[in-house]
């Protein structure tokens, strides 16, 4: 008679300190999840679109159009200190050419 004895561990991620937002709700703000928020909470999006299907749900979705008309307000300016930091998030559909888009950053960056 054989015996299978099997371990399993599960870790949950901890949520990020200043930046988590979830673009799972309809509208034309969004919630800064983090931990330790920083900003305007809620943030207002601007020019964009909630909805569609993301990596979990709906997602943000780009239109194409400037950047200085469509963007997510998060009222933070920008201070990562000196330590690392990661910067993570799922992107789909994005148009494959030489075209340049810009993501991240705001003008005090």
């Amino acid at each position: 008679m054989a015996m299978l004895m099997l371990s399993l561990s599960l870790w949950a991620q901890n949520v990020p300190e200043l930046v988590y937002y979830k673009f799972d709700a309809a509208g034309t703000t969004v919630q800064n999840q983090a931990s330790s928020p920083v900003g305007t909470n809620p943030a207002q999006v601007l020019g964009l679109t909630i909805g569609g299907t993301g990596q979990f749900g709906m997602g943000l979705q780009g239109n194409g159009g400037s950047s200085s008309s469509n963007y997510v307000n998060t009222g933070w300016a920008t201070n990562l200190g000196t330590g690392p930091w990661t910067i993570s998030f799922y992107i789909n559909g994005a148009d494959n050419s030489t075209t340049l888009y810009y993501l991240w950053g705001d003008n005090t960056a």
